[in-house]
C-alpha cells in the first residue's frame, strides 16, 4: 500500500508554516515529493524565473513512515498555508497521505486536547526539477542570513529587480526606484567565505528572493550564494543549524547581450532570462 505518515513536535509546525507562507510569495502551487530519507517541497513562480526547493530530512520528524512508489503530488499553496495559520500551543503536528481519496492531511494536536484536521485535495504530477550545479559555479559567498536580510531591507518594496556586482574586494547591491539609486555592499573581510571566480554584474528579480531570505533569517540559517556570468542562474542556499532541513532558490539572471552563452555549469531556456529548464 501507499503509505506516508509523519509526526513532529508542535514547535516544528511553526517552521512549516513560515516556509509555506514564504513559498506562497513565490508560486501558487506546492509540489510535494516523499522519499525514505526526506520530504521535498518545491514551487515555481508564474514567469518561471524563480524556483525553490526545500528538503526536510526524516530526522526532522519524531516518527516517519513511508512506502516506495508514492504519488508525486501538488496542492494549492494558499489553502496549505491556512492549515498553519495558528501554530501556537501545539503539542504535535502530523502529516499524511490519504491515497484512496487523493488528499494530503495535516493534523494539529493542541496542548488543550483539541485536534484540528485539514484535508487538501492533491493532483498527481511529474517530478519538477531544475538542472543546476552549485559546485560548478566559479563564485561562492557564504554568510548568515541576517545581514543579507538587512541588506535587502534597504531597498524599497516596490523594487522588482536588483543588480549585484561582485569583485575580489566586495559584493555590491544596487537598485533604482523613483529616480533614487540605493546601494548596499559587503566587503570580503565581512563574509565567512568570499570566492570570486571573475568580476560579474548580475541583474535578477528581488521580490521572490526577499521572501525566502526572510524565512532563512527567521531560522538562523547559514546562506551561500553561487553564481557565474550574466544569463546563468544565481543560486541562494540556506541550511538549518542542525542540518535537518535545507533549501535552494534558483533565480534567472538577465543575459548580457555580449556574453549570453552559458557554460556547462547550467543550461539555458528562455530568451530574456536564462534559468535552468524545469
Amino acid at each position: 500500500p501507499n503509505i506516508f505518515e509523519a509526526s513532529a513536535p508542535g514547535e516544528h509546525a511553526k517552521v512549516w508554516g513560515q516556509l509555506l507562507r514564504s513559498l506562497s510569495k513565490v508560486g501558487n502551487e506546492l509540489f510535494l515529493e516523499v522519499y525514505r530519507e526526506q520530504v521535498v517541497l518545491r514551487t515555481l513562480n508564474a514567469s518561471k524565473s524563480a524556483f525553490v526547493t526545500a528538503s526536510f530530512k526524516s530526522s526532522f520528524f519524531e516518527t516517519y513512515e513511508v512506502s516506495d512508489d508514492l504519488d508525486k503530488c501538488k496542492v494549492m499553496l494558499k489553502p496549505a498555508c491556512s492549515a498553519f495559520k495558528n501554530t501556537s500551543n501545539l503539542s504535535e503536528f502530523r502529516i499524511r497521505y490519504d491515497c484512496n481519496a487523493s488528499k494530503l492531511v495535516f493534523e494539529m494536536r493542541c496542548k488543550s486536547g483539541i485536534i484540528k484536521r485539514y484535508q487538501l485535495h492533491y493532483e498527481q504530477c511529474n517530478v519538477m526539477m531544475a538542472v543546476y550545479s552549485k559546485e560548478r559555479c566559479p563564485s561562492k559567498v557564504v554568510l548568515t542570513a541576517r545581514p543579507l536580510n538587512d541588506c535587502l531591507a534597504n531597498f524599497h518594496t516596490s523594487v522588482d529587480q536588483i543588480t549585484m556586482s561582485a569583485s575580489p574586494s566586495a559584493l555590491q547591491w544596487q537598485a533604482v526606484t523613483s529616480g533614487m539609486q540605493t546601494e548596499s555592499s559587503f566587503h570580503a573581510g565581512d563574509l565567512e567565505k568570499f570566492q570570486i571566480g571573475r568580476d560579474t554584474t548580475l541583474v535578477f528579480g528581488l521580490r521572490e528572493l526577499r521572501a525566502m531570505v526572510q524565512f532563512w533569517e527567521s531560522q538562523s540559517c547559514t546562506m551561500s550564494i553561487h553564481f557565474d556570468r550574466p544569463g546563468n542562474p544565481i543560486i541562494f542556499s540556506g541550511e538549518y543549524p542542525d542540518m535537518t532541513f535545507d533549501g535552494d532558490m534558483v533565480i534567472a539572471t538577465l543575459a548580457d547581450g555580449g556574453d549570453g552563452g552559458g557554460d556547462d555549469a547550467t543550461q539555458a531556456s528562455t530568451q530574456d532570462h536564462r534559468p535552468p529548464p524545469w
